[in-house]
């Protein structure tokens, strides 16, 4: 088995020694960290550059029919619980999409319906490799009768994402 020793080795027939940290006359210190942004750099979608997101989520259940909402990040880590959100209103909070696309906000959705009933759903409200793409930095969401909608910003329309689970 061959075995280099770089500091005594030469290349190239300059006769000259290599020192440690130099490979083939290039210095490592100024390699590596290039090779770790450029490594980064192709794994990170060029939708993002650490965009900054806000999304908010509208209460458009029915009238007089409060909305509760606690969310949370996949690492969960809790934001404000928002308890009796009225009809037409909304919360909103704003976060930065992390380097490699992989942020994430879930929240538990829960209302009274008119029978008096507790609905309630646990739902991917922000998924920045699905959502970048469609809403960019500002993503509107509607809780509905019929379910989660998310307004898509680059088709100027809203899809129902997510229907109540059915009990």
């Amino acid at each position: 088995m061959a075995m280099f020793n770089f500091k005594n080795s030469s290349f190239g027939g300059t006769g000259r020694d290599h020192h440690a940290g130099f490979i083939f006359g290039v210095d490592l210190v100024l390699v590596v960290p290039l090779i770790v942004v450029v490594a980064a750099c192709m794994f990170t979608s060029v939708d993002s550059s650490l965009e900054q997101v806000r999304v908010t989520v509208t209460n458009e259940i029915v009238p007089h029919s409060p909305m509760n909402i606690h969310c949370r990040t996949k690492n969960n880590t809790f934001l404000d619980e928002h308890p009796n959100v009225r009809y037409n209103e909304s919360i909103s909070w704003d976060f930065q999409v992390d380097l490699f696309n992989t942020t994430q906000y879930s929240c538990l959705i829960w209302y009274k319906n008119p029978n008096g009933h507790i609905i309630i759903g646990d739902f991917s409200m922000y998924e920045a490799n699905r959502d970048l793409y469609f809403c960019g930095g500002n993503c509107s969401r509607f809780v509905r009768k019929e379910g989660i909608f998310f307004y898509l910003n680059k088709y100027d329309t809203t899809k129902l994402m997510y229907e109540w689970p059915h009990l």
